[in-house]
């Protein structure tokens, strides 16, 4: 299996002619069109799962994962679902109140933290599948660490370089012909990651006799 990873695509690049373009630039693009294409949508390539832990005195978890991007589902191992109300809403019913320490049944945010209600004894886990936020792609990148499927890395990433790139220099014909491109490989991604089985369909009807 061919191998795609940062320098490569950098080599790809300076084939179209930007090999006086700086290199911080080249990763910088890079990285804008990595994030741009992590953000659009809740990848299935973004996924990750955590078991969370406490301190038996606070709300927040002691190692909520520093990837964190948002949480997909929330519950206590072994027990029940955990609710998530946002933060105003908490402070209208609970904020408050004496703290409590026991099984969590809320959680909410302020800013990007995570906090739960009643404060999680200590001991007690919480399992929580999230999407993960990408790491930022440097020259030594290697292709494991690249989120986006490596079958898609040049025709998604260098090509969405390549689009910005031609735009930077006011060369509107290349520059609309690669965001084409890049369009195209991301519409060709959304099927690729999304349909992983073709054993049932998506969607179940159900007949209802009446």
């Amino acid at each position: 299996m061919e191998t795609i990873d940062v320098q490569e695509m950098i080599d790809d690049i300076d084939d179209h002619g930007f090999t006086d373009t700086p290199l911080p630039r080249k990763l910088a693009i890079l990285n804008d069109v990595y994030f741009d294409v992590c953000a659009r949508e809740p990848w299935p390539f973004l996924e990750a799962f955590v078991r969370l832990s406490f301190s038996g005195s606070s709300e927040i978890p002691t190692d909520q994962p520093t990837d964190f991007r948002a949480a997909l589902a929330m519950k206590v191992e072994g027990g029940a679902p955990i609710q998530w109300v946002r933060f105003d809403d908490f402070e209208r019913w609970a904020g408050s109140n004496t703290p409590l320490v026991g099984s969590p049944v809320v959680y909410y945010f302020i800013g990007r933290e995570l906090h739960f209600y009643p404060i999680p004894t200590q001991g007690l886990r919480v399992r929580m599948p999230y999407l993960r936020r990408p790491a930022e792609l440097v020259q030594g990148t290697v292709e494991a660490n690249i989120l986006l499927p490596w079958e898609f890395h040049r025709n998604v990433l260098v090509n969405g370089a390549l689009y910005k790139l031609y735009a930077l220099e006011d060369d509107s014909d290349l520059a609309s012909g690669f965001q084409q491109y890049y369009e195209e490989a991301i519409a060709r991604m959304r099927e690729f990651v999304w349909k992983a089985q073709y054993d049932s369909p998506d969607i179940v009807e159900v007949e209802w006799e009446g």
